[in-house]
């Protein structure tokens, strides 16, 4: 979220610059020129007990301020939370129509970078994406004209934000090295081909029950609940918009509750089976 303060003004600017036409590059543009950094909280509460907000890395490698990437911007125009405490619904839905409407990159190269998404830049802890250089290249020539050549195109994983770019074919090679070092369990494989999924149930309703746990956790409501507060104490709210998101969030809390109560049930019920199996 925005820092707060006058922030608020910007979340509603950047509604009403989408919904006349402005991009989101634009839009971003317009917030590196002025708009207050991008706080998050973090885990840590401070001497009163509130929780510690910082200013979300990185900065920006030249200048002051913080750096406000499109990404971002597209990010805050899906907030949820934001319609009817910030933004007029009928301005949030508009916005939500032209973003389902946009159109997408062409997928011809889905497969080319495999590890898109799956690697960690060890800077902000982002994920990595494909991109590749142009093939068109421009030299000039001693006689002072132009030359335009085609030159090899080469592919990077990189990370927009630290600036980060590694060869694709030198990172996947190392990746196809260190699978090679594996080696397969004889058991995991036996109940593959015999078709046991018992244990793959088990771990997977684990996997979920730890999942709920924590979004449940009185830290994680009271965070959201503290959350809604801060939306409403930074913009003059009406007191129903802040009761219907304080009542959304009990809400979803009731139902992973409810999930989870189940979950644990069929829990107890698969390690039983796998205790007699």
């Amino acid at each position: 979220m925005p820092a707060e303060g006058h922030s608020a003004a910007w979340v509603r600017n950047a509604f009403d610059w989408y919904a006349s036409g402005t991009g989101s590059h634009a839009i971003a543009e317009r917030f590196k020129q002025g708009a207050p950094a991008h706080l998050v909280r973090t885990g840590k509460v401070d001497s009163d007990g509130k929780p510690e907000v910082q200013e979300r890395a990185p900065r920006r490698r030249h200048g002051t301020g913080h750096r406000w990437e499109y990404n971002r911007i597209l990010k805050l125009l899906r907030q949820r939370r934001y319609r009817g405490v910030l933004v007029k619904p009928e301005l949030f839905d508009r916005v939500q129509e032209m973003l389902a409407q946009k159109p997408r990159w062409r997928s011809d190269r889905k497969a080319e970078y495999p590890l898109s998404g799956a690697v960690k830049c060890a800077g902000c802890h982002r994920s990595f994406h494909g991109r590749s250089s142009t093939g068109l290249r421009r030299k000039k020539l001693a006689s002072g004209q132009t030359a335009t050549y085609h030159s090899k195109r080469i592919r990077y994983y990189g990370c927009i934000v630290c600036n980060v770019n590694i060869n694709a074919e030198q990172m996947e090679k190392w990746f196809r090295r260190d699978v090679g070092r594996l080696e397969a369990s004889e058991e995991l494989l036996r109940r593959w081909v015999e078709r046991e999924p018992a244990g793959k149930d088990l771990a997977a309703i684990r996997r979920e029950m730890a999942a709920l746990e924590h979004s449940t956790s009185p830290e994680v409501v009271e965070t959201q609940r503290n959350r809604a507060w801060d939306l409403a104490i930074a913009s003059p709210v009406a007191s129903a918009d802040l009761d219907r998101q304080l009542v959304r969030i009990s809400e979803k809390l009731q139902a992973e509750l409810e999930h989870l109560s189940d979950l644990r049930g069929a829990n107890r019920t698969s390690r039983r089976s796998e205790a007699h199996h």
